[in-house]
């Protein structure tokens, strides 16, 4: 059996679906994984060849990347054991030390300048960016939006969770998107015919040329649900639809733009 084969099989065997985005990723890390290797199928699943290859994107790669692809990895390695494609658990695959960063988010200031630089680049883009601050939705989620759903709240089923959530459009960026659309009533509101990393490179672009801080368009999700903390506590939880306030609090929300009150006097 092909790497590629043991995919699909995955894929067709997940009880609630995977969205494309991450079936890309999860075929970037075998694709990636098997030419380290040098081999193909169950073979890959050793537990020597997946930590050389663990020290090897540690030496090369960024602590968040390592740990993405290690985690992918281990996802497919896990269900090949279960269906008994493989004979090895991968017990013994060296864990990362965890990271503990601050998570980091554009200020207001800087998002009304992407916006401004995206609504330049053309309706697409400014319409995409002004969503994507509004609802905090990933990616994958916005680009997976029909011109039938678009109303002032929209509630969707997020792609990688699976759990259900409701957004809301500003007047502002509704009106950005019927424009974008011209009276097209049908199909994406933003199709994207392109693999997704040519979308990256153009929001990249976009990010340079509105000269604030480097980030990736999860940033955006990270800004959306820092705003709507400062505004009421539990609040970006909420509009990102997590379970826990831990996860949010964790990974989404830049605490370094909350301003703390003085002290009452004594």
């Amino acid at each position: 059996m092909l790497t590629t084969d043991l995919l699909n099989r995955y894929i067709s065997d997940h009880p609630y679906g995977i969205s494309n985005g991450a079936a890309d990723q999860l075929r970037f890390t075998l694709a990636a994984y098997g030419r380290f290797c040098g081999v193909s199928g169950a073979a890959i699943f050793d537990t020597n060849k997946a930590n050389a290859w663990i020290d090897e994107l540690q030496a090369t790669r960024a602590p968040d990347t390592v740990r993405t692809q290690r985690g992918n990895l281990l996802t497919i390695w896990r269900w090949a054991y279960r269906v008994a494609l493989v004979a090895e658990p991968p017990l013994r695959v060296r864990k990362l030390r965890p990271i503990r960063r601050s998570p980091q988010a554009w200020t207001l200031p800087e998002v009304r300048q992407l916006i401004r630089t995206a609504t330049a680049a053309g309706p697409w883009w400014g319409s995409l960016v002004r969503a994507g601050y509004d609802t905090g939705l990933r990616l994958g989620d916005l680009l997976s939006v029909t011109a039938v759903q678009i109303t002032a709240t929209m509630r969707l089923q997020q792609g990688k969770t699976r759990r259900p959530v409701l957004v809301s459009f500003r007047p502002a960026t509704l009106l950005a998107i019927r424009l974008h659309l011209d009276g097209r009533t049908e199909g994406l509101v933003w199709p994207w015919p392109y693999r997704r990393e040519a979308l990256y490179r153009h929001f990249n672009r976009l990010v340079t040329a509105a000269g604030i801080r480097r980030g990736t368009f999860r940033w955006l999700r990270r800004t959306a649900a820092t705003q709507a903390e400062r505004v009421q506590a539990g609040s970006g939880a909420r509009l990102l639809g997590h379970a826990s306030r831990a996860t949010t609090e964790a990974w989404y929300i830049d605490r370094s733009q909350f301003e703390m009150p003085p002290l009452p006097p004594i």
